[in-house]
């Protein structure tokens, strides 16, 4: 009997399989530090490396116009999500991934896991070309300065344009820039 079990999990047409922890509860999402741009073949990596196929990742993107086109790049520069039971499975291992600076954590000894709900957030608003959608029905007034909330974490808007907004955010013990859209925040 194999320890993990195999899940689907699709994103748009491609359908990747990626096994989970039998455990079932004890697994939680932790944030892997990237090198610079980066972000895809650290996920390659993790996905292929005999050590940690068994670790679901998922890496948030969405889309951005630059120079007058469309791209899509990562939520969060640098960062990715792996779901693992820190406990069991061995999560050094993806420290010493192609890739890879680290695990968020914030004692040398453990990981720190992200908040409850906010990945799973993130997965429920990717749509089928792979993006994370921003859900609203609403164009909130969001001057520079604003203090707003998005999935529990708190910001402050640096800049606002009709259809994004820059805001800083406290993640993983640092301030962070993340480009969303307005409907996608509360004000706080």
């Amino acid at each position: 009997m194999d320890r993990y079990p195999l899940r689907v999990h699709s994103v748009g047409d491609d359908a990747e399989t990626w096994p989970l922890p039998a455990n079932g509860g004890a697994c939680r999402w932790y944030v892997v530090w990237t090198n610079p741009q980066q972000e895809y073949q650290a996920l390659r990596a993790l996905n292929c490396r005999p050590l940690t196929r068994g670790i679901e990742t998922y890496l948030p993107l969405i889309r951005e116009r630059r120079n007058a086109k469309w791209v899509t790049v990562p939520l969060w520069p640098r960062y990715l999500c792996v779901a693992f039971d820190a406990e069991q499975d061995p999560w050094g291992a993806i420290c010493r991934t192609p890739g890879v600076c680290g695990v968020i954590r914030h004692a040398p000894d453990a990981p720190t896991p992200l908040p409850v709900g906010v990945v799973e957030d993130l997965m429920a608003r990717t749509s089928d070309r792979g993006c994370v959608d921003d859900i609203g029905d609403r164009a909130p007034d969001m001057p520079v300065g604003a203090a707003i909330s998005w999935n529990g974490l708190d910001g402050i808007v640096t800049a606002s344009a009709p259809n994004r907004i820059r805001v800083l955010m406290r993640l993983f013990q640092r301030v962070v820039p993340v480009s969303m859209a307005p409907e996608a925040v509360e004000a706080a």
